[in-house]
This record gives structure tokens, sequence and C-alpha cells, in this order.
């Protein structure tokens, strides 16, 4: 099964980005609506398992980063995601506001999100009920074209399968990983 920390950072990462147009932009209770609606277009869009909708607004450079410190970018969530979509029976995502703060072209989002969804065990091919509840903080940034997610980092998640916690850790990279400190043995070497 998906390691548990894969399902949050790409689940919570594809129910998808919002462009917000420059115009309603000038205020920050503008900036704040304009944010609002695309967090609920990203919930839209998952909940429809539209892949390219839910990554259509991050910028070029979009980074997550996970609770431990591993980053990923937006080509890496995509490969992740496609195989993800494909198991997910059906899926209900919410995402608030819960503090919201713009400064010079940026805006810094606390984000709750609560995601519900019927997966189809590989091995078993029966359904399982999988819930996320995640708290990240957002950056956007203003550009020509809109508001765009630069940046999300995990602060706070918590999953159950089937009514039970699972704690089984993402491994963003390819390669083996490694923690500041950890030396591989084939390093060792």
């Amino acid at each position: 099964m998906w390691p548990r920390n894969l399902w949050i950072a790409a689940v919570v990462v594809a129910t998808g980005f919002g462009l917000a147009t420059n115009a309603e932009a000038e205020s920050a209770a503008g900036v704040k609506r304009l944010v609002q609606a695309a967090y609920a277009r990203r919930d839209s869009a998952a909940q429809n398992k539209d892949l390219n909708g839910s990554l259509a607004t991050v910028t070029p450079d979009f980074v997550f980063i996970s609770r431990d410190g591993q980053k990923g970018d937006s080509k890496l969530l995509k490969r992740r995601l496609t195989p993800l979509f494909a198991m997910v029976q059906s899926l209900k995502a919410k995402s608030e506001l819960l503090k919201f703060a713009v400064r010079r072209g940026q805006a810094d989002a606390t984000v709750k999100q609560h995601l519900e969804m019927y997966v189809i065990n590989p091995q078993t091919q029966t359904p399982q009920k999988y819930v996320v509840d995640a708290i990240s903080e957002d950056l956007w940034i203003r550009t020509r074209s809109g508001w765009f997610q630069k940046r999300m980092t995990a602060k706070a998640e918590s999953a159950t399968m089937n009514g039970k916690r699972i704690d089984d850790r993402m491994q963003l990279s390819p390669g083996p990983h490694q923690r500041t400190g950890q030396v591989t043995k084939k390093a060792a070497k």
C-alpha cells in the first residue's frame, strides 16, 4: 500500500491550485477571496480526479516540503498522483483558511484540509476508506497572470485507513532515504 505521507502530499497538493486575477487582487480582502476561491476549485478538481486542473496554477518552481524536510516539485507530484487517482473510487475534499496575510505581492495562508476517499487496495482489489487531515503553510505569489502557489509546507497531518491510524513515511526522492547525518552502508564503504 502507498505510504501515508505520499498519500497526504499527493492528495493535498493535487486537490488543485486556483488562478486569481490581478483585477481583484489589490486589497488584502480581495486577495483572500481569490485564494479561497482557488482552494474551492482545487477541492472540486480533486473530487473530479482532474490532475491537470489540480496542478495547472502552481508556479514553475513550485516546491512541496514534507514535515521531515523532504522536498518535491510539481513534476514529481504529477508522477506520484497519476497512479493514485487511478486507484481512487471517490474523493471528498474540503479546504479551510485558518490564517491569511498579504504583504508585497505575496500571501501566506495556513490551510486545514480534510480529505475522505475510497481507494482500491492493489493487492486485494477491495475498497478502503482513507481519511487525511492536514495543515500546511502555503505561499502564494502575484504574477502578471494572477496569483499562483509557490510553496506548500506540511505542518501537521494525520491519516487513517479503515479507521486505523497509519504512520508510514513518504520518500520523495527515488534513491535511498537519508536524513542529515545518516550514512547508508553503500556510502560508508
